[in-house]
């Protein structure tokens, strides 16, 4: 496929352009890049022996990734950590069906019946129902079925329903989540009654699907939500969406159509794909987006309009305040669909500007200072082989205590190896290309393979992943890689993992949660928890458009 200018070969490694005042040097100075330590520096084991020791505070999970920037990073967790995450005890399990949303969300403290109790909520495609469980018990409190229908993929049929992450809204006391004909839903969080002029539909559910995460934020009361197609079935109006919420019947009230730059419908083609949907920048409350690829089916470029960018919108989504196509993305002959599968991360390390992360489908890794998106990434380093099938998708993670970020990685591609990599900040504000540790685990993939890893979630030093089909979550500590805890899944995963108030919650791609806690508050837990057989997941194959194949049984293709 064409694209607008001619990129530089993959093999340019590592681009650093600016200083750390966010100021381009007007020169390009190549990284050089190192070989991969085999075990973290003595710094980073100092730094993990000196982690939070503060007590014990409450929070909710109440959206993908915790927060409104997408960290992955929840800072009140001193229950489970370094020390103890290897005695983690399984308190209960359920399945939600198969095809569970990217991860659950978790909502403290919440009055049911007059008892404060803290709630885990998830729902998936195939069980097209949301289920609003005990977080400590696994008992289902309430449970809501909506809309379901199959679509076509890839000459097969796949159910679609509850796909988005939801988001919870503590003021008005709602869940919002998905359904499958592109309506949003707003449930009260102790008894699932639907509010007052919900559920609002987005979009036309026969050309458009919800993929990524609803991101709520409560400085204006504006719900955000993303649409994408499915499997690229020609035609799809990628938008996003700006919902008051405030109002007595719900509106939208702003959009962006990625096609048209505007609220006008435009071509067909540049979904928004990532898990998290939109970033949200708490100081200035605009909105952080990367799209996927026009439809090329209609004769465009891949990147037309604003089709594989990484955007910057005002809170209202009126207007563009900065956007790239970054001319790094390598042309493969054979290979194409080189997009944001992605969600960007925001943050913003000591001594530097806020700065925005994506990774790329390509396997570039893309950083830039928010404050000149426009003039493109300040640093680019390729992370894993150029793929279109969706190995190099999500987001990455930061942790503050650490000021590292960490990556995700699904194949070998110079010094990376399958599995995760930690990475420092540089005295210029981008990333040391050679990682502080790695951890090598899971599948390796290639360009005709996908071998995603989750987000990767981070709470009290520890940093908790799973491995796509190699059917394992891990945990490392999260400042010198030591791997501290495995668990074998019931089948494949790329679902984050919640960690919330001393409880650790696991997802399968066949809809099974199982929640752990230490050994006293385990057994004490267990007395009144429920306890399931989690779901399993059937083999239902069909052919993909690179000669392999598909399985339905397993996790939908999210890209």
């Amino acid at each position: 496929m064409l694209r607008r200018a001619k990129t530089c070969a993959h093999t340019a490694l590592v681009v650093a352009l600016i200083s750390c005042s966010g100021q381009g040097s007007g020169s390009q100075t190549a990284v050089e890049q190192g070989v991969l330590p085999a075990i973290g520096s003595p710094v980073a084991h100092a730094r993990s022996a000196a982690r939070r020791a503060s007590g014990s505070m409450t929070t909710d999970w109440d959206s993908f990734g915790f927060d409104l920037q997408r960290t992955n990073y929840n800072p009140y967790e001193s229950t489970v950590g370094v020390n103890n995450v290897a005695s983690l005890q399984e308190v209960w399990s359920f399945s939600v069906g198969r095809y569970t949303v990217w991860e659950p969300i978790y909502a403290y403290g919440v009055s049911v019946g007059g008892n404060s109790t803290n709630i885990l909520y998830s729902g998936s495609s195939d069980g097209a129902t949301m289920y609003a469980l005990n977080a400590q018990t696994g008992a289902v409190i309430w449970q809501r079925k909506v809309a379901k229908r199959h679509i076509t993929c890839r000459r097969g049929t796949v159910p679609f329903s509850i796909q988005e992450t939801p988001a919870i809204d503590r003021t008005k006391n709602l869940i919002y989540f998905s359904d499958g004909r592109d309506k949003v839903h707003a449930a009260d969080l102790a008894t699932g009654a639907e509010a007052t002029g919900w559920p609002l539909r987005v979009a036309d559910s026969r050309h458009n699907n919800m993929h990524g995460g609803f991101t709520y934020n409560p400085a204006n009361a504006l719900l955000y939500a993303v649409t994408s197609s499915h499997c690229d079935e020609s035609p799809w109006y990628g938008r996003i969406v700006a919902i008051d919420t405030d109002r007595k019947r719900p509106k939208i009230v702003g959009t962006f159509f990625t096609m048209s730059g505007n609220d006008t419908q435009g071509s067909s083609g540049g979904g928004i794909w990532g898990p998290g949907g939109a970033s949200i920048d708490p100081a200035t409350n605009n909105v952080f987006v990367a799209t996927g690829n026009a439809d090329g089916t209609v004769g465009q470029q891949q990147n037309a309009p604003y089709a594989e960018e990484v955007i910057e919108l005002s809170p209202l989504l009126d207007t563009v305040l900065g956007n790239n196509y970054p001319a790094n993305i390598p042309q493969e002959k054979h290979y194409f669909d080189f997009d944001f599968g992605a969600t960007p991360l925001l943050f913003q390390p000591p001594g530097c500007p806020p700065l925005v992360a994506a990774v790329n489908k390509s396997g570039m890794f893309e950083l830039y200072d928010r404050a000149s998106i426009s003039s493109g990434p300040i640093q680019y380093i390729p992370m894993s082989v150029p793929s279109g099938t969706g190995s190099f998708i999500g987001v990455p993670t930061y942790d503050p205590v650490t000021n590292y970020v960490y990556v995700g990685l699904p194949d070998n591609e110079g010094i990376y190896q399958p599995g995760m990599a930690a990475f420092s900040i540089a005295y210029n504000c981008t990333l040391n290309p050679t990682p502080v540790w790695s951890a090598q685990f899971g599948p390796v993939g290639s360009q005709d393979v996908t071998s995603r890893r989750s987000a990767i979630s981070i709470a009290n030093g520890v940093a908790y992943i799973s491995d796509y089909t190699g059917d394992t979550e891990y945990a490392f500590d999260a400042a010198n890689g030591t791997q501290l805890w495995t668990l074998a899944l019931p089948t494949q995963s790329d679902e984050g993992t919640v960690i919330a108030n001393g409880m650790v919650y696991v997802s399968s791609s066949n809809g099974a949660i199982s929640a752990w806690a230490l050994p006293g508050m385990a057994e004490k837990l267990r007395k009144k928890a429920v306890k399931r057989p989690p779901g399993r997941s059937d083999q239902v194959l069909i052919p993909d458009r690179f000669g392999g194949m598909i399985d339905l049984g397993g996790p939908l293709p999210r890209y």
